[in-house]
C-alpha cells in the first residue's frame, strides 16, 4: 500500500513541477553568452562579456523612433551593442541602420 501511494505521489508531483523553468530577464542579471540578446515584452538586454551583467539596450520598432531619440544612424563600428539590438532596421545589411 505504501509503495503504491509513494508511486502515485511521485507521478502527481512530476506533473505539478515544471521541468524547464526560465529565469526572469532583468537588468543586472548574470549572463553567459557574449552578444546574446535577451528580450522581454518591453525591453531588450545584451550580454557584453561572459559572466558579466545584462545591460539595457534601446530597441526601436522603426527608424523614426531612433531618429526621435537622437540615435540615428546606428553604425555597427560606432555602437556595436546598439546595432546588434536594432540590426533588423538595417535593410541593406551594410552595417548602418536607419541611414536614410
Amino acid at each position: 500500500m505504501r509503495k503504491t501511494l509513494a508511486a502515485a505521489l511521485v507521478i502527481v508531483l512530476s506533473f505539478a513541477i515544471p521541468t524547464s523553468a526560465q529565469a526572469v530577464v532583468k537588468e543586472g542579471a548574470t549572463c553567459k553568452t557574449i552578444n546574446k540578446l535577451s528580450k522581454t515584452k518591453t525591453n531588450t538586454f545584451v550580454c557584453l562579456r561572459s559572466g558579466g551583467k545584462l545591460i539595457l539596450v534601446p530597441k526601436y520598432k522603426k527608424c523614426a523612433d531612433a531618429v526621435a531619440a537622437g540615435r540615428a544612424p546606428i553604425v555597427i563600428d560606432e555602437d556595436p551593442v546598439l546595432y546588434l539590438a536594432n540590426q533588423s532596421l538595417d535593410r541593406d545589411k551594410d552595417g548602418t541602420a536607419c541611414d536614410s
